[in-house]
């Protein structure tokens, strides 16, 4: 189902997240003035969905793709959104707009991906991976 990305690849998609990460927390910025940490929390937030790619270098030996575990299914981070922002609604509105912010981030990283990347959204559920666009792979694998 999916291919793997070489490490040039993986960077390169890595750091492609930061600048919708960036406008993300502008926006938020300008949304919610004077709330510390969204800037921050958005741009984290779109790249942390990729730190999958440290166990798929250093653990997986790039067998699977990273768009296969959990980091890249879109449910894991609503679920983990809801419970974040009612722990950070009970610890005080302050927390609010930098937590949804991370998760609006993460959830933009996997709308991204589902550009010309295969996302399983229904993962758990379902395993059917949807892609706007197919990109025919340029390498073998294993080359």
């Amino acid at each position: 189902m999916f291919d793997q990305l070489g490490s040039e690849q993986g960077l390169a998609m890595l750091i492609a997240h930061l600048p919708a990460g960036y406008i993300l927390g502008t926006f938020a910025r300008n949304r919610w003035p004077g709330r510390s940490g969204i800037m921050a929390a958005a741009m984290l937030g779109s790249v942390f969905p990729d730190i999958d790619m440290l166990y798929f270098h250093f653990v997986d030996g790039r067998q699977t793709h990273h768009h296969a575990y959990i980091t890249h299914w879109p449910l894991f981070w609503a679920a983990t959104g809801l419970v974040a922002l009612s722990v950070a609604k009970w610890r005080g509105q302050r927390y609010l707009a930098p937590v949804g912010a991370f998760f609006a981030a993460a959830m933009m990283h996997m709308i991204l991906d589902s550009v010309a990347s295969p996302i399983m959204w229904l993962m758990p559920f379902d395993g059917h991976a949807l892609e706007l666009v197919t990109v025919p792979a340029m390498y073998a694998i294993g080359s």
